[in-house]
This record gives structure tokens, C-alpha cells and sequence, in this order.
């Protein structure tokens, strides 16, 4: 996935760049419940950007799927776990409740479980686990995707102007 933003900050190995949505974010619907505006992001500064620079910004691959497979593929299997032995855990506890409520139950308190195991494991990856990197900086007269680069030069100017 590649993206181009604005470098606002540098600090150390990491710079502080404005984005905006990428285009293949828009046609899912979740961003309509977030701001779509520009927003800064932190990346690790492999292409030496200065302030100011516009940069290519790249999630290696393997990253973008590992981070898919957390946030998706965990929750889905632990929900489905606790759906699946919901029912016969509350008759081994000689609970007597409905055994589509006693699956409900388990499936969300899985669910629970597992968003609580990623949380931790996120925490326990350090701050750059999923970091974006700035491969290269860019022309930003010439770039090739103009309609992201578009608002985030616009976002830009007008915090230079504040």
C-alpha cells in the first residue's frame, strides 16, 4: 500500500507526516465514520526526509497482512470458539440456560478475550510493529497519485498560513 504526505516533524529514525486517506480506503465505508480529513501520522524515516519534503510512504506487505490477519482473523476465530463451546461448557457446568444464549455468551466473552490478547501482543510489539516507512521523497509537482497528494498539500499550506 502506497501513500504520499508532507513531513512535518522529524525526530531521530521517525518523522511526523501528514496523510490522507488513501483512495482504496474510501470505497469501504468505515472512513464515513472517521474524519477524512488529513491527519499526521508517525513513520520510520528511511528515505532522510527533511521538513517540508514530500515522501512516499510504503507498510511492507508482510505487515499489511500480518496486521489484516490480527485485526480481522483472531476476533472471527475466537468469536466462532466461543460460539462453538458455548453451549456445551454451560451443560458441563450444569448451568441450565438456553444453549443459543449459553453460545452467545461465549462468543462474546471470546471475542472479548481476543481483542484483550491483541491488545497486549500490539503493546508488546513496540511503537514501530506496523510503522509505515518513508521510502523516498518525491517531487510533488510530478506525483503519480495526485488526488491523495492533493488534499494533504492543501492541509499543508494552510498550516503554514496559521
Amino acid at each position: 500500500m502506497k501513500q504520499f504526505g508532507i513531513v512535518q516533524r522529524v525526530r531521530g529514525r521517525f518523522a511526523e507526516v501528514l496523510v490522507s486517506r488513501p483512495a482504496a480506503c474510501k470505497s469501504c465505508g468505515a472512513c464515513q465514520l472517521m474524519d477524512n480529513r488529513p491527519h499526521a501520522v508517525t513513520v520510520r524515516n528511511d528515505a532522510g526526509a527533511k521538513v517540508g519534503d514530500t515522501v512516499a510512504l510504503e507498510l511492507p506487505g508482510k505487515d499489511l497482512v500480518r496486521a489484516v490477519l490480527l485485526a480481522y482473523g483472531v476476533p472471527l476465530v475466537m468469536f466462532l470458539a466461543g460460539l462453538a463451546m458455548g453451549a456445551p461448557v454451560a451443560r458441563s457446568l450444569g448451568l441450565a440456560i438456553n444453549p443459543s444464549l449459553a453460545a452467545a455468551i461465549g462468543g462474546i466473552l471470546l471475542l472479548a478475550a481476543g481483542y484483550y490478547g491483541i491488545h497486549l501482543y500490539d503493546r508488546s510489539l513496540g511503537p514501530e510493529a506496523f510503522a509505515s516507512v518513508a521510502v523516498a521523497v518525491v517531487d510533488a509537482d510530478n506525483l503519480e497519485c495526485a488526488s491523495n497528494a492533493a488534499g494533504v498539500t492543501r492541509a499543508h499550506k494552510m498550516r503554514e498560513a496559521e
